[in-house]
């Protein structure tokens, strides 16, 4: 039986694995730690100073070089990591923070998202963010 195979989506912030990463960064690394433990595929997508893959307490980090900065970044990490996504295409994808995640999968794999501070509801990108929320599978 192939093992289920999960994908964490970070910010195109901090890297999972900073000395002083908060407790998103922590949460993923914990997360997809224990998924492995317990048998399952997982990748876990965070930005970086290079490309780069490899393995690590079990699980694989996928690193994402971001060439932008400010609001431009967090979409081109977006659709750099979504673009490897799809090209994989796990069973779900866990976005950590990141409303535009379900869109960006187009429906190919369930998706979640888990956010600590809910920001995205205020200003003209209202309405957008709310539609964006609706195509996750579980909040």
């Amino acid at each position: 039986m192939k093992a289920l195979q999960v994908a964490h989506v970070g910010s195109s912030d901090v890297p999972p694995l900073h000395r002083r990463g908060g407790a998103s960064q922590r949460r993923i690394v914990e997360t997809a730690s224990r998924q492995a433990q317990l048998g399952y595929d997982v990748a876990v997508y965070g930005v970086g100073d290079r490309d780069g893959v490899e393995r690590l307490r079990g699980f694989e980090l996928r690193t994402v070089r971001c060439l932008t900065s400010g609001f431009l970044r967090r979409f081109e990490f977006l659709g750099r990591a979504t673009a490897d996504l799809r090209h994989r295409r796990p069973d779900v994808v866990h976005f950590h923070g990141n409303p535009e995640g379900a869109a960006a999968m187009r429906g190919l794999c369930g998706t979640v998202m888990q956010y600590d501070f809910y920001i995205y509801m205020r200003g003209k990108l209202k309405p957008l963010y709310r539609g964006a929320l609706r195509k996750f599978d579980r909040l």
